[in-house]
């Protein structure tokens, strides 16, 4: 998404950047885990309070706290405790101990509200990491103050992407996000499984989030241009894409420059938010030289094709005079210079709907597909001819005399051969994201807590007795809040056995005796219009003088 313009940084502050940027990209490029690692150590540390005692009884209790800042959500809970009333200073961690349960949202520090995302195994066909495209008009989503309003960062920098894990922070890139509608279109990288379903949680509502999407992390296996082509031709945004490049590549630094008589009018509505549309007269956008490929290649674009234009064979995009997806009396077909020279399917895309095509070539053969489906193959092998200094151009050549007419979004370069469960899991997706992808309701941070229940104390213990508590929290790096220290007496929890020793004998006396035997010592109460001076009972013979 395109961000407000700052204002210009001193030089000293170029400097300074200049100096952390180099260190953090030596420690990206040698540590794989080092985003995991930089993420916990920005994380709130825990904080620990409110311990407090339920269901005492002479058997046992149960001990609870209320924690926050566990970002990570993997923190451990440990309840030390020891008899007070046998030993009055005894250290609660030189005592008993129990591992405390977990209880409540889970949720990271400062987000509130959560859904998950339950992506469908039907329609996947690979067991990989796989972009995955989130698509969804929600309420929930819109920006601001109030009912259904729950996005707290007017960019949406709240919104992130959690594992199945609930602690995993997943790569992402928010391609557009509209705050009054709550209409979002993201790509997740997800590890899918073609045998089971795969759920992930969205969290938002954080307005002291900071931006952690990573476009070119979704985009590192083997995409060496992705173009989605929701940008204005001419609006440039020259505070991240510079003077020329207004055209997006969201894998790389291959952004594309508009040419012909393209205006911020051509930026339309397309499958996946916006797209191009290109005239047939002249318009094309050129992205430079993402790619030189030679025995490996896959490509894949979004077409709404609107008949020839001024020319027979309209280019798609390519490479001019080496590969090229054009096509061939009005049917998708594919170029390769040092391959092949012609290679035209039999499906024809000039119906006015959108078709997804694309080719793949793994040196031995080419591929093609429309759909999801192959619409062909070609047995060929050898590379594929250097494109020099020739740039990839979509919607036309440079030359601009092979023409599109028609719309075009999402357009990628791999240097890898994908397979054609890849290309059809990609067209599940991109072609039915709301089937693809299941949204669960929302649901709202609640009281985290950990909680433990001592149900038999280890030797006999008696009502009034006290119990020296300590409660340590760590999370997974081993940060620590101060400890919480508290107490518990014990209570009577089971109803005393009494039995009648002398009855109270039918006479005249109006002061008589009664005698009965307790195995518990305490109070005696009295009802009706009996009364007497004794109050407490104790352990074995009792006599009342009424």
């Amino acid at each position: 998404m395109k961000r407000k313009k700052d204002k210009p940084l001193s030089r000293i502050t170029v400097l300074l950047f200049t100096l952390l940027l180099s260190i953090g990209v030596a420690v990206f490029n040698y540590l794989p885990q080092a985003r995991e690692f930089l993420a916990a150590i920005l994380t709130n540390p825990i904080t620990i309070s409110s311990l407090t005692t339920s269901g005492t009884s002479d058997t046992g209790f149960t001990a609870s706290i209320n924690f926050s800042g566990d970002d990570n959500a993997n923190a451990a809970a440990t309840l030390y405790y020891c008899n007070a009333t046998d030993s009055p200073s005894c250290n609660p961690e030189s005592g008993s101990s129990a591992v405390m349960s977990r209880n409540g949202s889970g949720y990271p520090t400062g987000w509130e509200y959560r859904k998950t995302i339950t992506i469908q195994s039907g329609p996947v066909k690979v067991t990989e990491a796989f972009p995955v495209l989130i698509s969804v008009t929600d309420a929930d989503l819109k920006y601001g103050v109030g009912d259904e309003k729950h996005v707290k960062q007017a960019q949406g920098y709240d919104i992130i992407f959690v594992d199945t894990n609930n602690s995993t922070l997943l790569k992402f890139e928010i391609e557009s996000w509209n705050p009054t509608t709550g209409e979002l279109q993201a790509w997740v990288l997800v590890d899918v499984d073609a045998d089971d379903d795969k759920v992930i949680y969205m969290y938002y509502g954080n307005e002291n989030a900071i931006d952690e999407s990573d476009a070119a992390g979704v985009w590192n296996n083997g995409f060496v241009g992705v173009w989605h082509l929701s940008e204005y031709p001419t609006h440039v945004d020259e505070q991240e894409y510079g003077v020329t490049d207004a055209i997006k590549d969201s894998a790389g630094g291959n952004h594309g420059t508009s040419h012909g008589t393209m205006l911020e009018g051509d930026q339309v509505a397309g499958q996946i938010d916006g797209s191009l549309d290109f005239d047939g007269g002249g318009d094309y956008v050129d992205c430079g030289q993402p790619y030189n490929p030679t025995t490996q290649l896959s490509t894949s674009v979004w077409v709404k094709y609107s008949g020839a234009g001024d020319s027979s064979y309209p280019r798609i995009c390519g490479v001019e005079g080496i590969w090229m997806l054009c096509l061939y009396s009005d049917k998708f077909a594919w170029y390769g210079s040092g391959v092949d020279n012609d290679f035209p399917t039999a499906s024809s895309i000039d119906d006015g709907d959108w078709h997804f095509v694309g080719i793949v070539y793994d040196g031995d053969g080419i591929e093609g597909f429309v759909d999801g489906i192959s619409v062909g193959s070609l047995a060929k092998t050898g590379n594929l001819t250097d494109i020099g200094v020739t740039p990839f151009t979509i919607g036309n050549r440079a030359a601009q005399d092979r023409s599109m007419n028609g719309l075009i979004d999402e357009v990628r370069v791999s240097n890898t051969a994908r397979s054609l469960n890849w290309i059809e899991t990609e067209y599940a997706n991109q072609n039915d994201p709301a089937a693809f992808a299941l949204w669960g309701t929302e649901s709202t941070r609640g009281t985290d807590t950990f909680t433990a229940t001592i149900a038999s104390l280890s030797s006999p213990n008696d009502p009034g007795e006290q119990f020296n508590l300590r409660v340590i929290v760590t999370d997974i790096d081993g940060v620590t809040d101060s400890p919480l220290n508290g107490t518990v007496t014990l209570t009577d929890s089971v109803n005393p056995t009494i039995s009648e020793t002398t009855p109270i004998p039918l006479t005249n006396d109006t002061t008589p005796d009664y005698t009965f035997n307790s195995n518990e010592a305490g109070t005696i109460t009295y009802g009706g219009s009996c009364s007497s001076t004794t109050t407490a009972a104790t352990v074995g013979a009792n006599t009342i003088t009424f």
